[in-house]
């Protein structure tokens, strides 16, 4: 958990882009992958263009493969 300004904790990390494994944690990161905002990323997973490049983990987490996300180009 981090804390927010006023020092609470929050129940949410930073969307995570983790280089190692080349999956791209949360539909912001991905978002920052493919240039687009995380509700668009969301709408365009439930429609299935992503195909197999983004999936969910666990009942709510997208995951996204990076290198598959860059050879989808430009959206």
């Amino acid at each position: 958990m981090s804390n927010d300004v006023r020092g609470n904790a929050t129940l949410f990390a930073e969307p995570e882009i983790n280089p190692e494994s080349n999956l791209a944690w949360g539909a912001a990161a991905i978002g920052r992958v493919v240039n687009r905002t995380p509700e668009q990323v969301r709408r365009l997973h439930q429609s299935g263009f992503f195909g197999n490049a983004v999936w969910k983990a666990g009942h709510r987490t997208l995951v996204g493969s990076i290198p598959k996300l860059r050879n989808l180009g430009s959206i």
